[in-house]
């Protein structure tokens, strides 16, 4: 006896089949989806013995003063320019995901975060046995790369809309790069147009972080997205920044400038490290920096 199917069996089987291969399809991508997703924001560390200590020590040292007699005189100055503190650091970055399930996701990323912080200022500071007019620039610039691992769980999803999520990840900071640069440019005597510049220089290897952020992703199409994203950073253990090579401290100030200048920050040759002070005249203490902070994140995630 031979079956013979109905025309409209045949159109129900026609309207099922392409609902059938959807379904199996969404099931496929929960199990094996991956992203990738390039993101830019702003990350604000502690960084106590910059923003807190060496910023608002001045330059000081001794200098040789001629007097109206004609005869040099040895005296100490004392010039001050402290620097505002850090405001907080672009970040750009790149992160790669697996979502092994609709909660679950390891994450994998590489980033790159840089501040600045600059001040002008005009005051007296002594050249060639004499207290000269000048004006000078004050600028320092921290930077860090980094890669990470960790853990991402959808906490509420809603399909193909939104999705709110917390994660934690483990980072490792390295390359962190430390410059300060100290201009003076002289205004009147001798040393009329004269420009000096002292450069210091420092620099760590390795710094481990902890981050815990919460988000929220909102879908434009079934495979792009675009995330909120906020977190805290939590150092394991603080860096000790030492001394860049091949010159630390690099000035142009001369010997018959007479001025013999000690910066907020100088290199320990003994230990490698550098060291700062936070007051004027104060004693000299290893740099050591700590990277607890926030960060806001704005990710854009491509599915695939």
């Amino acid at each position: 006896m031979v079956i013979r199917p109905r025309p409209r069996h045949l159109l129900y089987a026609a309207l099922l089949l392409p609902a059938a291969a959807w379904a199996q399809q969404e099931a496929g991508e929960r199990l094996h989806h991956w992203s990738i997703s390039p993101y830019v924001g702003l990350h604000q560390p502690a960084l106590k013995a910059l923003n807190k200590g060496e910023f608002h020590a001045p330059y000081e040292g001794g200098a040789q003063i001629v007097n109206p007699a004609g005869n040099n005189q040895q005296g100490t100055f004392s010039y001050n320019t402290p620097l505002p503190e850090f405001d907080p650091g672009s970040i750009t970055g790149l992160q790669f995901a697996w979502h092994m399930n609709e909660h679950h996701a390891l994450l994998a990323g590489v980033s790159n975060w840089q501040a600045t912080s600059t001040i002008g200022s005009r005051g007296l500071f002594p050249l060639q046995g004499a207290f000269e007019n000048m004006s000078g620039t004050r600028k320092a610039n921290l930077s860090y790369n980094e890669y990470y691992l960790g853990w991402r769980y959808n906490i509420k999803t809603r399909s193909r809309k939104f999705r709110f999520y917390t994660s934690a990840t483990l980072h490792q900071l390295y390359d962190i790069d430390y410059r300060e640069d100290f201009t003076a440019v002289f205004l009147s005597g001798d040393a009329r147009t004269f420009r000096k510049t002292i450069v210091i220089q420092a620099q760590s290897t390795a710094l481990p972080l902890l981050q815990g952020a919460l988000g929220g992703e909102w879908f434009v199409t079934d495979w792009l997205s675009i995330s909120a994203e906020g977190g805290l950073t939590y150092t394991l253990k603080d860096t000790e920044m030492a001394g860049a090579p091949p010159t630390p401290i690099r000035s142009d100030f001369l010997a018959t400038d007479n001025v013999q200048v000690s910066p907020p920050m100088r290199f320990n040759a003994a230990t490698r490290n550098m060291t700062y002070k936070s007051e004027p005249g104060g004693d000299y203490q290893i740099l050591t920096l700590n990277f607890d902070g926030w960060k806001a994140l704005l990710k854009v995630t491509l599915y695939y």
